[in-house]
């Protein structure tokens, strides 16, 4: 089973919806339980000159709470999905087709990054993957990324695109991660250091891995579904530190 990657700069938004692409990268299905890789201890053989993940601290670049909608995110809606900012403050990645994944970025551009952020899981199918991406850039009709996303059942996955295409860095199996149900707020957190990807899902180390494919771009949030449509995710309180 593979899924859709989509991707709306807001260029493109402004210049016409019509014109929008898809434009097609595929990622895997969450593998099942008991087919996974061992966790990459996220303690061990830290980089050279390279803090903590556990202890970054950093200088606050951006924060975002969404009051605002002229803060630079992607605002479109199409047959596929959807991404606006709410009237309570909030900003919405809604997902109506099976196997299809859906991001936005606000136009930044970073190397070393921690970015933070609060989600809800307002409505749809607990098979999903929410989260957070990480040295964003596109050009001549590709693009090129990292994202880290939890699922609502725990499921936990890293994962790099290169010149549109996907690859799987790490996933592990539902119930790695404690995520909170539908209608309640999660933590997320990833840290883009070096070669080293960390996430943390409401205050705990989920997942770590490495990898020296991309060094810098954009971030942004991501949230996306399997088999089943229909998804609707809430975030509030982005936030991008650097070291």
């Amino acid at each position: 089973m593979k899924k859709t990657l989509f991707f709306a700069l807001l260029m493109l938004a402004l210049a016409s919806l019509a014109c929008q692409s898809v434009l097609g990268t595929e990622t895997p299905a969450p593998p099942p339980a008991g087919n996974n890789p061992a966790p990459t201890d996220p303690a061990s053989n830290p980089p050279d000159n390279q803090p903590d993940p556990g202890q970054v601290a950093g200088n606050l670049v951006f924060e975002d709470d969404f009051s605002s909608e002229n803060s630079g995110w992607d605002v479109a809606e199409w047959e596929n999905g959807a991404t606006r900012y709410t009237d309570d403050g909030r900003y919405e990645i809604s997902v109506y087709t099976a196997n299809y994944d859906i991001w936005a970025n606000p136009g930044l551009f970073f190397d070393d990054v921690r970015v933070e952020v609060e989600f809800t899981k307002a409505s749809g199918t607990d098979i999903n993957d929410m989260g957070i991406i990480c040295r964003y850039s596109e050009g001549d009709g590709v693009f090129s990324f990292y994202y880290m996303v939890v699922g609502s059942d725990g499921f936990v996955g890293a994962y790099k695109v290169v010149d549109s295409q996907s690859e799987v860095l790490q996933e592990l199996e539902p119930g790695t991660a404690n995520i909170a149900p539908e209608g309640q707020v999660n933590r997320l957190r990833m840290d883009c250091l070096g070669d080293k990807l960390v996430l943390f899902a409401n205050g705990d180390m989920v997942l770590t891995v490495r990898d020296t494919s991309l060094q810098s771009g954009d971030v942004g949030l991501i949230a996306g579904v399997y088999d089943e449509p229909e998804l609707t995710v809430l975030f509030d309180n982005f936030k991008v530190y650097t070291p």
